[in-house]
């Protein structure tokens, strides 16, 4: 639905975001996102992907019913979440991995449909893939396979 990239900036303001083939929001090099009370739902793959050295902010947002993943982060990415809903996605609610810095705050994540997937998942390959996660205040509940995992090269509080 919105692809980013370069530098460019982007706010979505009280909004609904919907993609039947692919990611609602699709972030790429140094894009910039601010998504306030926004709704995401019903994207066949994520309801947004960060990549490259991009940064989002994320507040009182939902995303519902996304095919893989409510939110992936990956590289040297910053996202930031608060007071945001993720339920019933695909693998799981928010995936931040390979250098990502995650800041959630006041979140929750319930109903992924994988067994073999967290609902909040946060992973470093090898040492050099470090991935900041500082999570506060969240419910994680009702997922079908494990709430949170922190996997391999992570820092967290």
């Amino acid at each position: 639905a919105i692809f980013a990239m370069g530098s460019s900036s982007v706010a979505l303001l009280d909004c609904a975001v919907t993609s039947i083939h692919g990611m609602g929001l699709w972030l790429v090099q140094k894009a910039q996102l601010s998504v306030e009370r926004c709704q995401i739902h019903g994207c066949a793959r994520s309801g947004a992907a960060m990549f490259g050295s991009s940064r989002a902010w994320f507040r009182n947002c939902e995303v519902e019913s996304c095919g893989i993943h409510g939110i992936c982060s990956r590289g040297t990415t910053m996202l930031s979440l608060e007071g945001c809903r993720f339920a019933g996605c695909g693998r799981r609610g928010v995936y931040a991995y390979q250098r990502c810095q995650l800041t959630m705050q006041g979140c929750t994540v319930t109903g992924t449909q994988d067994e073999s997937r967290a609902g909040l998942e946060a992973a470093g390959a090898k040492p050099g893939d470090l991935v900041s996660a500082r999570i506060s205040k969240c419910n994680v509940l009702r997922n079908a396979g494990a709430g949170l995992r922190l996997r391999g090269s992570v820092q967290y509080e």
